[in-house]
C-alpha cells in the first residue's frame, strides 16, 4: 500500500515537474513571443515612419511635377506667341519680297528706259554732229559767195569806171559819140544796179554767216549737253545696276531670314509637340503619385490599426 502510495506520489511529483517544465517552457515561449511582438511593433512603427517619409517625398515630388507642368505651360504660351511672331515676320517678309520684286521690275524698266534715252541722246549727238558739219560747209559756201560778190563788186566798179570814161570820150566826140554815150549810160546804170545787188548780197551773206555762227555755237552747246546727258545716263545706268545688285543681295538676305524663321517655326512646333507629350506624361505621373499617396494612406491606416492590435495583444494574453 505504501509502495503504491509512494508510487502515486512519485507520479504526482513527476507530473508536477512536467507541469513546471511546461510552465517554464510556456513562460519562455511567452517571453519569446512578447519579444517577437515588441520587435514586430518596432518594425511596423519604423515601416510607418519610412512610409510617411516616402509619402512626404511623393507629395513633394507631386508638387514639383505640378510646378514643372506650370512652367511647361508658360513655355508653351511663350512658344505659341513666338510662333505668332514668326508667322507675322513671315507675312511681312513675303510682303517685303513682293515689294522688292516690284522695285526690281521697276528698276529693270527704268534701266531699259535710260538705255532708250541714251540711244536717243546718241542719235541726237550724231545728228548734231551732222548739223555742225553742214553748218561748217554752209559757212564755207557763204565765204565763197562773199568772195564771188567781192569779185562782182570789183567788176562792177571797173565797169562803172569804164562807162564813165566812155561817157567822157563820147562827149568829146560830139555828134558821133551820142550813140556810144547812150550805151555807156546804160552800162553805167547796169554797173550801179549790179553794185547795189552785190552790196545787198554781201549784207545778206554777212547776216547768214552771223546766223550760222550763232547756230554753230548753239549746236556746240547742244553737243556739250548731249555729252553730259550721255555721261549722266551712263552713270544712272551704273547706279541702277548697283541698286539692282543691292536689291538682289537684300532679297537673298530676306530669303535666308525667311528660311531661318520657317526653320524656327518648325522647331517651335516640334517643341510644342514635345511639350504636350511631356506634359501628358507628367500629368500621368502626377495622377499615379496621387493614386499611390491615396493607397499609401490606406496602408498607413491599416498599419496603425495593426500597431494598436500588437500594442494591446501582450496585455490581453496575460
Amino acid at each position: 500500500m505504501f509502495t503504491i502510495f509512494r508510487s502515486k506520489v512519485e507520479d504526482v511529483e513527476q507530473f508536477k515537474k512536467k507541469i513546471d517544465e511546461l510552465n517554464a517552457t510556456l513562460d519562455k515561449k511567452d517571453n519569446e513571443f512578447q519579444l517577437f511582438l515588441n520587435l514586430l511593433h518596432k518594425d511596423i512603427i519604423e515601416t510607418i515612419e519610412q512610409h510617411n517619409k516616402v509619402n512626404n517625398q511623393h507629395t513633394i515630388l507631386g508638387e514639383m511635377v505640378t510646378d514643372i507642368v506650370g512652367e511647361f505651360n508658360k513655355v508653351e504660351v511663350s512658344t505659341i506667341q513666338s510662333n505668332k511672331i514668326s508667322e507675322n515676320a513671315l507675312d511681312k517678309g513675303n510682303l517685303l519680297i513682293s515689294s522688292s520684286n516690284q522695285m526690281m521690275t521697276l528698276s529693270v524698266e527704268s534701266k531699259q528706259a535710260v538705255h532708250e534715252v541714251e540711244q536717243l541722246i546718241d542719235a541726237l549727238g550724231e545728228q548734231s554732229q551732222k548739223t555742225s558739219l553742214s553748218m561748217t560747209n554752209l559757212s564755207e559756201r557763204s565765204k565763197q559767195i562773199a568772195e564771188i560778190v567781192n569779185v562782182i563788186g570789183e567788176i562792177s566798179n571797173q565797169t562803172n569806171l569804164l562807162a564813165l570814161n566812155a561817157s567822157i570820150e563820147a562827149a568829146r566826140a560830139g555828134e558821133h559819140g551820142k550813140g556810144f554815150s547812150v550805151v555807156a549810160e546804160e552800162v553805167r546804170k547796169l554797173a550801179e544796179s549790179t553794185k547795189t545787188s552785190t552790196e545787198d548780197i554781201a549784207n545778206l551773206t554777212k547776216k547768214i554767216e552771223e546766223q550760222i555762227g550763232l547756230a554753230y555755237e548753239d549746236n556746240k552747246n547742244n553737243m556739250q549737253l548731249v555729252t553730259e546727258g550721255i555721261d549722266k545716263s551712263t552713270k544712272t545706268s551704273v547706279k541702277i545696276d548697283q541698286l539692282l545688285q543691292i536689291m538682289t543681295n537684300v532679297q537673298t538676305g530676306i530669303n535666308e531670314l525667311l528660311g531661318s524663321i520657317k526653320d524656327q517655326k518648325l522647331s517651335n512646333e516640334d517643341v510644342m509637340h514635345k511639350f504636350k507629350t511631356t506634359t501628358a506624361l507628367f500629368d500621368e505621373t502626377n495622377r499615379v503619385l496621387i493614386s499611390h499617396i491615396d493607397e499609401s494612406e490606406i496602408v498607413t491606416k491599416k498599419l496603425l490599426e495593426a500597431v494598436e492590435q500588437v500594442k494591446h495583444f501582450p496585455t490581453e494574453s496575460k
